[in-house]
């Protein structure tokens, strides 16, 4: 099911709602404004008619060893449904969907963000995680005021990717992607990780490139990797593996 609203808090507020209300699997909630989008860690996001914003309801079962995978399997999955849209689309971990840019920003390289998923646990207990909300944000095209001074020069819009904007409805997009994400729970297993890891090396923003780490773990180095769990690992400046499962990471 599809639902579609015109002014919002926030889709994923909507969304937690229907969950904890007892809402199906694959439920989506989509809205033309939100008047207090957010990202990970409280972040604030622009979310007006320019957009996708969206939000969809997960009924998993996912013991406590997969659960960690979750976030990075879905942010394969929605990078696969826009580059079969024609769209060039890199993933810096853990979940931020970026394009190209023509410019090299200090702390995102040769890439603007155009979007990013915020997944959010509503049952989770010591047996693994049963249900969760993952949230979507999309840049779609400019604003038509601009992003404005504090973001004009790292966000992106998928329509600089070469995403088709006029050739494809907002809830079109909506839907491409809900199918998409029905199935994310099968690809949180050892072998279907594996493959997943594979893939986003291809498309990855974050691999072979020197990163800093902003966060519980300040750590500097060459990200070499993704781990079991899906964690960002770094070789540093002394030599040594890192395994960094949290934080800001900063492109060179």
């Amino acid at each position: 099911m599809l639902i579609e609203l015109d002014t919002v808090t926030s889709t994923q507020q909507e969304a937690k709602a229907r969950a904890q209300e007892g809402c199906a699997h694959g439920v989506v909630v989509v809205a033309a404004h939100q008047s207090a989008g957010r990202g990970r860690r409280g972040r604030t996001w622009l979310s007006g008619p320019h957009g996708l914003w969206m939000s969809m309801v997960l009924r998993l079962d996912l013991p406590p060893s997969c659960a960690p995978r979750l976030p990075l399997s879905a942010c394969a999955l929605v990078a696969e449904v826009l580059q079969a849209a024609g769209t060039a689309i890199s993933v810096k971990w853990p979940n931020d969907l970026m394009v190209p840019s023509t410019t090299t920003h200090p702390t995102l390289g040769p890439f603007k963000k155009a979007g990013g998923l915020l997944i959010e646990a509503v049952d989770v207990d010591a047996r693994g995680l049963h249900t969760a909300v993952v949230g979507l944000g999309l840049n779609l095209t400019t604003p038509a005021l601009g992003f404005g001074p504090a973001l004009e020069k790292t966000a992106g819009t998928l329509e600089e990717g070469g995403f088709d904007v006029d050739g494809c409805s907002r809830l079109g997009l909506a839907a491409r992607l809900q199918r998409a994400l029905m199935e994310v729970a099968s690809s949180t297993s050892d072998d279907a990780f594996a493959g997943v890891c594979a893939r986003l090396a291809l498309i990855s923003a974050t691999l072979g490139r020197r990163v800093c780490i902003d966060g519980d773990a300040q750590v500097s180095g060459m990200a070499v990797g993704f781990g079991d769990d899906g964690a960002l690992q770094i070789m540093d400046d002394a030599g040594q593996l890192q395994t960094v499962r949290a934080g800001d990471v900063m492109l060179a």
